[in-house]
């Protein structure tokens, strides 16, 4: 995924960009970001990013005429988010197929959720970083059946193949956030929901027909994102 930034304000600029690069660093995921100060020259090449950070107000092209270029153009392929110290222009902003907008100062945990956001509504799989013992491995999102809890350990199940690494369930919890189809139904199971086949209270049968147990206090939120992934 391609992220384009522009802001007038250098400082903020960079600060902005500083906080996507902290999460692609923490959520070990690969974007490609870069940095313009006005929209004459980003509207050259708008084909190369799939999302658009706009300053709202800036000399010449003010970011609303800028989305609306870019949607009356491309529409739902591009993705657009303000950011603005102005956030009574939420409405017009809509008007502009906007996806989100961000309030400077900006605070990191809305970036966050933003960005996370951004992986679902646009379908981009994510890659989860898996780190073995000497080896990396960068795995489709879509590719997992789900992860388990064993020893100390954490496996990812893939259609042929297992993979064992030495980090916790609850940081994958957290890595996999961003991504819906990912649900936790026991303390030692996350599922890929998209991969099961059926389910009852207390387990949930994958596509590949393992059977694993289901936390029955976790049965009635499992089921309304079931409902709301899988249809």
């Amino acid at each position: 995924m391609k992220i384009a930034v522009c802001d007038n304000d250098i400082a903020f600029l960079n600060e902005l960009t500083d906080m996507i690069d902290s999460y692609i660093f923490d959520r070990d995921v690969m974007l490609n970001v870069k940095k313009f100060t006005n929209y004459e020259t980003l509207i050259d090449h708008i084909d190369e990013f799939d999302i658009f950070f706009l300053d709202y107000k800036m000399e010449g092209i003010n970011g609303l005429d800028f989305a609306g270029k870019i949607a009356e153009k491309y529409g739902d392929k591009k993705r657009i988010v303000f950011i603005t110290a102005y956030p009574e222009i939420v409405y017009e902003a809509f008007e502009v197929r906007a996806f989100r907008f961000l309030v400077k100062p900006m605070i990191k945990e809305k970036l966050y959720k933003v960005l996370d956001d951004l992986f679902v509504i646009t379908n981009l799989n994510p890659k989860v970083v898996i780190k073995t013992d000497g080896e990396t491995y960068y795995i489709d999102a879509d590719d997992i059946h789900y992860l388990k809890v064993e020893h100390k350990t954490t496996s990812f199940i893939l259609d042929k193949k297992e993979i064992t690494c030495h980090k916790t369930m609850d940081y994958f919890e957290d890595y996999l956030s961003g991504y819906s189809a990912f649900f936790r139904i026991h303390r030692s199971y996350m599922v890929n929901l998209k991969k099961v086949k059926s389910f009852r209270n207390t387990y949930v049968i994958m596509q590949n027909g393992d059977k694993l147990e289901m936390s029955r206090r976790r049965y009635s939120d499992f089921c309304k994102r079931y409902s709301t992934v899988c249809g």
